[in-house]
């Protein structure tokens, strides 16, 4: 509710970004030409639009289809713990909770709060959110600072790059499907 709030409020600058256009060849090129990489320019344009939309509208569920895969990375992270997949899925899905508010959170600072304190506040908010996810996975896996920090580290990148991999699935798809 809080995200389509700030898109709605935000809409006219989202939309407003120009997508600029850059052509590596220096041949003459016809009208038919032209015209080709026009339509193509705007098919791709439109599909990044719509991807860019798609993503705002559905990225809860996309983030909650891609739990499973948060969860195999603790899962594989912590493989010496005896702890069932289904814990770690817990965990995630307790994680993914936290960051959701936080980002309504997040999203609501425009709403009441001055340009110039909003950046102290957003660093404010990420430090939190890092220190919670390290205190938390430090109490649930009983493991030193150092490896708690290591392996926080590991499943940020596997959960950050399993992320864009899938949203680059989608676009592909919205664009060229």
């Amino acid at each position: 509710i809080v995200a389509n709030a700030y898109y709605k409020k935000c809409e006219k600058e989202i939309k407003a970004e120009k997508v600029v256009r850059t052509s590596s060849s220096t041949s003459p090129v016809t009208k038919e030409d032209k015209e080709v990489e026009e339509r193509q320019f705007k098919k791709i344009q439109n599909g990044v639009s719509k991807t860019f939309d798609y993503a705002a509208a559905y990225l809860k569920y996309i983030s909650f289809l891609l739990l499973p895969l948060y969860a195999l990375a603790f899962k594989l992270l912590y493989i010496r713990h005896k702890k069932y997949y289904i814990d770690h899925l817990v965990y995630t899905l307790h994680l993914q909770s936290f960051v959701y508010i936080v980002v309504s959170i997040v999203l609501l600072i425009p709403l009441f709060i001055s340009a110039s304190a909003r950046s102290w506040f957003m660093n404010v908010i990420l430090l939190s959110i890092i220190l919670y996810v390290l205190l938390s996975l430090r109490n649930l896996y009983k493991q030193s600072w150092l490896k708690t920090i290591l392996k926080s580290l590991m499943a940020f990148f596997y959960i950050f790059f399993s992320t864009v991999f899938f949203l680059g699935i989608v676009m592909m798809i919205n664009i060229f499907g």
